[in-house]
């Protein structure tokens, strides 16, 4: 999160240095260079204040210190600009007519991410430490921009090639070991060396599950079929891990879901780049106990993504703290429509959305009878199928949910008898 310098002449005369922090949004925005001396203390400059006996402080703030990134759908950062905005006096009146960006770099990338010669510009020499992919380039090896840190294993732009096989290989046996994002450079990104994140212009519809919570995936591996090499519990399960796509307009992917942000974290960035591709696309987010939670989170988080359908299956904040923990069940704005299904045949869970705005949101929550906390995925897959499908097809799926007559069911006493081996389509 952040970078020091030490012994380095340069930089305060060698002294201790925060050189650099990370600035985070939902992702990375750009970085901030204080060039801070933490070697020698400064006291406060004080200052007297009316009515406070101690008075106040005095905080210079600097302009130019803070770099953001602008970036395309592929996370390229293709322009660095500061915080300090630069004045024009076109007519040289004295009075500024306009403001330009301060631009500290720009760089264009061919396909497979070497940087196009005489298309790269930086001020004063500053050298950006993130290029391609939002991923940070190591120019000390081969030179500027000729190799990039991509987590799991080291990529060299200009063969368009890892130098070291893929750890998920055996998913992937018609791909070259060392191939980039599926050969597939226009459209898609590689997560962290692992998995090509696909990116289809062809879909119309993103289905993004979230099972209930088992152990907290591994970062970078938060799809549940990845999460389960470390933990076999987390593949994807009968009820709603089973949710199929029954079409190459809709596109279906299942999460394990995490106590953490990592989950999270990529959910967004899978909506992210589906939006930029098919900006009026519709996302529907499904998710049970703690998946339901890290959804209304992320919609709670992230008020400028517009979530279409979300479905929550009896919502539990997993966070280690039993039946004391706070679930998250308020439904922000930028949920177009929401069901919520809850149960009364267990302590955990039960618990019924609120939606913020009842004019910009549609919603619902809907007793499963009978059900409880560990059965209701189980329970309610068909009905799940049913709402995505009501929805996709022009109905009002809170309407039709709502209406809807469920039967009783009968909870069944562990995890191992609950699961009922179907596979089902949307």
């Amino acid at each position: 999160m952040a970078v020091y310098a030490v012994n380095d002449n340069r930089v305060n005369n060698g002294a201790l240095t925060l050189s650099e922090q990370n600035i985070y949004g939902s992702s990375r925005l750009g970085v901030y260079k204080p060039f801070l001396n933490l070697s020698v203390y400064t006291p406060p400059d004080t200052i007297p204040i009316t009515g406070l006996e101690s008075g106040g402080y005095r905080s210079n703030f600097v302009r130019g210190q803070k770099y953001y990134e602008l970036t395309n759908h592929l996370q390229n950062v293709l322009v660095t600009i500061s915080d300090k905005k630069i004045g024009v006096d076109g007519n040289s009146d004295g009075i500024i007519d306009y403001y330009t960006a301060d631009v500290i770099t720009a760089n264009d990338f061919y396909s497979f991410g070497s940087l196009m010669p005489g298309r790269k510009y930086s001020q004063a020499n500053i050298k950006y430490r993130y290029g391609f992919n939002g991923k940070e380039n190591d120019n000390e090896a081969k030179g500027e921009g000729n190799q990039i840190d991509y987590g799991e294993r080291v990529y060299d732009p200009r063969l368009g090639r890892f130098l070291s096989v893929d750890p998920l290989q055996k998913q992937f046996p018609a791909l070259s070991s060392y191939q980039y994002s599926g050969n597939n450079p226009i459209a898609t990104v590689d997560l962290d060396g692992l998995e090509p994140a696909a990116i289809n212009p062809g879909t119309e519809s993103l289905v993004l599950i979230l099972q209930g919570v088992g152990n907290d995936p591994p970062d970078g591996a938060t799809q549940a079929n990845n999460a389960a090499k470390t933990y076999p519990g987390l593949a994807p399960d009968e009820a709603l891990g089973s949710i199929q796509s029954s079409g190459p307009k809709l596109q279906v992917v299942v999460y394990a879901s995490s106590r953490g942000e990592n989950t999270k974290n990529d959910v967004l960035e899978t909506i992210k780049k589906f939006k930029s591709i098919n900006p009026n696309g519709k996302v529907i987010l499904v998710g049970h106990s703690q998946g339901a939670d890290n959804i209304i989170e992320l919609a709670k988080e992230n008020k400028d993504v517009q979530l279409d359908l979300i479905i929550t299956l009896d919502i539990k904040d997993a966070s280690g703290k039993g039946i004391f923990s706070i679930d998250d069940d308020n439904v922000p704005s930028n949920v177009k429509n929401a069901i919520n299904y809850y149960q009364k045949g267990e302590v955990i869970g039960g618990e019924k959305n609120e939606i913020d705005n009842k004019e910009k949101t549609n919603g619902t929550n809907v007793l499963s009878p009978g059900s409880n906390h560990r059965s209701i995925d189980n329970d309610l897959q068909p009905y799940i199928i049913q709402d995505i499908n009501n929805f996709l097809k022009g109905k009002d799926p809170v309407k039709e949910a709502k209406e809807r007559k469920l039967p009783t069911f009968v909870p069944r006493p562990n995890e191992k008898n609950i699961i009922n081996g179907s596979k089902s389509s949307i």
